[in-house]
């Protein structure tokens, strides 16, 4: 009994870890001859959602891909909500069931795919990462089969604003989360000038990831949480200690997962950042705790559109803009409203 709950536990932790979302926000850039244009891209997406579906089927990279909108409209008007559907008609996955010893290959057409979230007030969107669907570069090859010949696109990725000196020196810390994974055999989760440093704060510390390990490893956990919130109260969090602890840490480590902070910026907002971030392309988890096995595109794009609303936005804002490029009267009857002959799409 105490060994199938176990594996119960372990396997309600392997699929929460199988159904989060990778999101990566890009900003789109269309280009003229190799210059930078100012290109209304809410109108572009506006006009392939409002073409028909078998012109906006087009062969990409081999596959056949179709760009579908999101049929809910959000709260807020900024937002408009689209789902990439990769069909996949040759190397497809096999069914089974764990007790047969035999498997059986799809008969059907396999759809792939891929969601993402366009933000019209400041130029961006939020794309799913999915290996299997649409990557970044197919995106662009899709979005370029409508534009006009010397046109081209490119998704310019948007990299973390927030440095580690403007979180150190904050004047209040809210909240803070260390998120382990347990399933990594890396050891050196401390910068190597504090590995040899002893002293309580750094003894506790390592005694409580060993703890973590342990206690995760009797319950085939994946990862483990520790969670640090001062909830309604008002001020900081002992600001000393807190920088202790995150310059001891190191952020390379593949044990360490994330470390997400709440804290005051520049403007003296409360700004969300993970420190694992800071440097790179701007990215995000959605769905990491839900229960949901198989959660449908309109789920998807709904809580990407809530998490990004709620917990980005505001970071990105003073960043972005849609202001870029040089003045282009851009005719959007030049579209290209039916696939070309080597993007066309054969219906058998």
């Amino acid at each position: 009994m105490f060994v199938n709950s176990l594996y119960k536990i372990k396997r309600e932790k392997e699929v929460r870890l199988k159904m989060s979302r990778t999101i990566r926000v890009f900003r789109p850039i269309v280009k003229y001859q190799g210059g930078v244009i100012n290109f209304n891209f809410d109108d572009f997406l506006g006009r392939i959602f409002n073409n028909t579906r078998e012109n906006n089927l087009r062969l990409v990279n081999l596959y056949p891909i179709i760009l579908k909108r999101h049929p809910h409209e959000f709260n807020v008007m900024d937002y408009v909500g689209g789902v990439f559907w990769k069909y996949r008609r040759n190397y497809k996955p096999y069914t089974g069931e764990l007790n047969i010893d035999t498997i059986a290959q799809i008969d059907g057409t396999v759809v792939e795919t891929t969601n993402f979230i366009y933000d019209r007030a400041i130029n961006c969107i939020a794309l799913e990462f999915n290996r299997e669907g649409i990557l970044e570069k197919d995106f662009i090859r899709y979005i370029e089969t409508f534009l006009p010949q010397d046109y081209s696109l490119e998704l310019s990725k948007v990299y973390e604003q927030i440095t580690l000196d403007e979180v150190l020196n904050s004047n209040r810390v809210r909240s803070l989360e260390i998120k382990l994974n347990l399933n990594s055999v890396e050891e050196n989760i401390l910068r190597e000038n504090f590995q040899e440093e002893r002293n309580g704060f750094v003894d506790w510390f390592n005694g409580v990831v060993n703890a973590s390990q342990n206690t995760g490893d009797n319950l085939g956990a994946n990862f483990a949480y520790w969670r640090f919130d001062l909830g309604r109260g008002r001020g900081t969090f002992d600001l000393e200690t807190f920088r202790t602890l995150a310059e001891t840490l190191n952020l390379e480590s593949e044990k360490i997962e994330s470390v997400k902070v709440k804290f005051d910026g520049n403007n003296e907002k409360l700004k969300e950042c993970d420190l694992k971030n800071i440097g790179k392309q701007y990215s995000f988890k959605i769905l990491e705790n839900s229960d949901i096995e198989n959660p449908g595109s309109e789920y998807i794009i709904d809580t990407l559109q809530q998490v990004f609303d709620q917990n980005h936005r505001m970071n990105l804002m003073g960043n972005l803009g849609r202001d870029n490029g040089v003045q282009h009267d851009f005719n959007f009857n030049n579209l290209n409203y039916a696939p070309l002959d080597h993007n066309f799409v054969e219906i058998d």
